[in-house]
């Protein structure tokens, strides 16, 4: 499996972009999510990561994307991140806590 995260801006407007492919087509859920520094708390979307549930995905890869719908403090910090599990799983514990897991990007708005 390999994830890529990144962020794009339009309009003043941020979104989470997520890359995610594996060797052979597989079923998994993608996670993708934004947290502020300092101390790495999650942030946004509100009470859990979007996700997208049970989708295939194969050599080719597959873009996954979100608009960031929250104000982002000028000077302070963000990550945006993803993870890919197994279909099916549970949503990572990690997203929640202060030791994040996952593929990370920061910003800086």
């Amino acid at each position: 499996m390999k994830e890529t995260v990144c962020y794009e801006v339009a309009g003043g407007k941020y979104s989470l972009v997520a890359y995610v492919s594996a060797p052979a087509p597989t079923l998994v859920d993608v996670y993708g999510w934004v947290s502020a520094q300092p101390g790495n708390v999650y942030a946004y979307p509100d009470g859990s990561p979007k996700s997208w549930r049970s989708v295939k995905v194969g050599p080719d890869g597959q873009e996954f994307k979100f608009a960031i719908e929250t104000a982002l403090s000028p000077g302070r910090a963000y990550d945006v991140h993803v993870s890919t599990r197994k279909a099916g799983g549970p949503t990572p514990a990690a997203v929640t806590s202060t030791a994040v897991t996952g593929h990370s990007l920061p910003i800086a708005p």
